[in-house]
């Protein structure tokens, strides 16, 4: 009987040592990182002399401020876990504005708050974003207001954005479009500015 049971034991510790082993194991993380991309062909604007922007952190929703990726699932918001940012969403959107706004015109220079220029004629920029965020299988939506900012004559304009860019339904296609949304804000932004900038030039020559 003393055989038995020492051969139990002995037959148990080895079940026991193999799950345990399998379970101490080193698991492969299936966690996929994602970045927001600036594009490559961009629209020009004419801006005809060299010009600067200051342009003030972006604010975002709440559900924003996390890594993980969150889309729509009809009227609530899924997280998740392994489908994450690698930097945080306000960082990636500031990068990709600064980049796509830099490139409309060789004569145009994008500063991202810390860094600012303190040209007098330089224009602040406001960037308010009160949605975005998509489901799969319809849109990513892009909602919100900017504001340009001037020291001069010019005070403070600008305006609202409601774009649209259909996602997809992979967490690639996602991300792409909010790349395609970024850039057509971008394209809007860049030609108040250009606008601005002509206002600003015609009240210098007058003066």
């Amino acid at each position: 009987m003393k055989a038995v049971k020492t051969i139990l034991l002995a037959a148990s510790a080895v079940v026991l040592s193999g799950c345990l082993g399998s379970f101490l194991e080193p698991k492969a993380d299936s966690t996929v990182f994602y970045v927001m991309r600036s594009t490559s062909d961009v629209a020009v604007v004419d801006i005809s002399s060299p010009r600067e922007v200051n342009m003030l952190n972006v604010i975002v929703p709440a559900y924003m401020s996390r890594n993980q990726i969150v889309v729509m699932e009809k009227s609530t918001i899924e997280i998740s876990e392994f489908n994450r940012w690698a930097e945080l969403p306000t960082d990636g959107i500031e990068r990709v504005l600064q980049d796509n706004i830099s490139a409309t015109s060789p004569n145009l220079s994008v500063y991202v708050y810390p860094a600012m220029s303190f040209d007098k004629n330089a224009v602040g920029l406001r960037v308010f974003i009160s949605d975005f965020i998509g489901e799969f299988g319809g849109d990513v939506e892009l909602k919100g207001k900017w504001q340009l900012l001037s020291e001069g004559d010019l005070g403070q304009s600008g305006g609202s954005f409601d774009i649209k860019v259909p996602c997809g339904s992979t967490y690639d296609s996602y991300v792409s479009a909010m790349d395609k949304a970024l850039y057509e804000l971008s394209q809007q932004i860049a030609k108040s500015l250009a606008k601005e900038f002509e206002i600003l030039a015609k009240k210098t020559e007058s003066k």
